[in-house]
């Protein structure tokens, strides 16, 4: 039983779980079946405090709809079996879906939704491995021009592992109102938020930006965009590349712009991505939103 945080004691000894841990952590890799583990770097005395498992508050009916049960903890309560409440650090709060240090692992369907939680920056861990892609990207790319019509592309100077993170897409934050206005709008990308539409903002690198801004479209990609998340920043994500399956190399990386990208520019231009299945040529199937009306 801590004191209260009302509590007007001078340095007060008993809110030793508020403070932040001092105890010298770090993250180790075991191996792709058994994860990650936690190594004192310091010989550590008995009864001293390492840390608060923190995680998503999820209530009985959700942690039902939880495929994977292993990070669930109930929470000690006087309330009724069925309105107790768990801590769900799947997601949030912990390092377990990496498979090895600085890589992440690819979803089956990149059809659906799904983002990345990384940790906050107030965490505390000693060299924090799920901040990855806050740290520079570390793999060797080179820029390289392709033709006037084409203009330049992407290319990996070595072979690059599937899950790697490849750098981040930056540039000039617009609102809705701004976008409207853009001439040439190939370099918007809207934020995925909860906001409403028209609140929603997009990065614009028609000027400014980084490298990302040159990876071209693929009906048969090697890269797909993940949404990256923080805890303590709401209504605003970062979109990453990642590699999609293992790249040999000096290869042209590429992304999939998807179908709302091409609603609009397949009335001025078609995908000329060289794949034999491709979704956006003059031989292609698909239909802008005009061509269905």
């Amino acid at each position: 039983m801590e004191c209260a945080d009302s509590c007007k004691c001078c340095n007060c000894a008993n809110r030793l779980t508020r403070e932040n841990p001092t105890q010298p952590i770090e993250l180790l890799f075991v191996s792709k079946s058994l994860g990650f583990t936690l190594q004192n770097k310091t010989k550590l005395p008995k009864g001293v405090f390492l840390g608060q498992y923190t995680g998503k508050i999820v209530d009985k009916a959700a942690a039902v709809e939880v495929n994977d049960d292993s990070y669930l903890f109930e929470i000690p309560s006087q309330l009724p079996e069925d309105d107790k409440l768990l801590i769900d650090t799947k997601v949030y709060g912990n390092f377990t879906r990496y498979l090895s240090p600085g890589v992440i692992e690819v979803p089956e369907d990149l059809d659906l939704e799904h983002f990345l939680m990384e940790c906050a920056d107030s965490c505390k861990c000693c060299n924090c491995a799920n901040r990855l892609t806050r740290e520079n990207p570390t793999q060797p790319i080179e820029l390289l021009f392709v033709s006037k019509s084409l203009g330049f592309t992407l290319q990996n100077k070595t072979k690059l592992p599937k899950g790697v993170f490849l750098g981040q897409y930056t540039g000039k934050i617009v609102d809705k109102a701004a976008a409207v206005e853009v001439n040439d709008d190939s370099y918007l990308f809207e934020i995925p938020s909860q906001l409403p539409e028209d609140d929603k903002l997009l990065i614009d690198t028609k000027v400014y930006g980084n490298f990302t801004r040159f990876i071209n479209h693929s009906c048969n990609p090697n890269l797909f965009v993940l949404e990256v998340k923080q805890p303590d920043v709401e209504n605003f994500s970062r979109l990453c590349f990642f590699t999609k399956c293992e790249i040999a190399e000096q290869r042209q990386l590429t992304v999939d712009y998807g179908d709302e990208f091409w609603n609009e520019k397949k009335k001025k231009l078609n995908c000329r991505c060289g794949f034999a299945a491709c979704r956006y040529s003059d031989n292609s199937d698909f239909q802008t939103v005009d061509d269905k009306i």
